[in-house]
């Protein structure tokens, strides 16, 4: 068989071969994806060291830097953890997280960072700020909320 094809070579046009689906090689399984959206959802986006502590030490912790900024880029097909970043990141703060939010100003004033590591995990320390500055906080009513830049 090897002589035959080597015979017929010459007269074979690649371009009509079949081609090959590509894979993507990850080295995350389904289920993995699905731990590192939980963690999104429990820890927030910016909190990939406590997701790989809790549910995932397998990995390092640039192979879950990778595999989020891999499945939440703008043209990844639809998945758990883009749908999980999507859920945390545009998500309005709950009645419940206002109240503990007006706490939490109260105990630590306006240190966003540590009021998200006490309080409100889930949330960026970004959410936090914008919600107390432009709804929360005392006359923010008033004012109209500033122009984007």
């Amino acid at each position: 068989l090897p002589a035959e094809m080597r015979r017929l070579a010459p007269h074979f046009n690649h371009y009509y071969a079949p081609r090959r689906e590509l894979q993507t090689k990850s080295a995350f399984c389904a289920a993995e994806d699905q731990l590192i959206a939980l963690g999104i959802r429990r820890y927030g986006t910016s909190r990939l060291d406590l997701i790989r502590n809790h549910l995932l030490p397998s990995k390092s912790a640039a192979q879950l830097e990778q595999r989020y900024v891999e499945a939440t880029r703008r043209r990844a097909a639809e998945n758990p953890i883009k749908r999980a970043k999507r859920e945390v990141v545009l998500s309005v703060l709950l009645p419940a997280e206002e109240m503990l939010l007006r706490q939490a100003v109260g105990r630590f004033g306006e240190h966003w960072a540590r009021i998200r590591e006490v309080y409100l995990p889930n949330r960026t320390a970004q959410q936090l700020r914008e919600c107390w500055e432009f709804k929360l906080k005392p006359g923010a009513l008033d004012a109209p909320p500033p122009l984007p830049a």
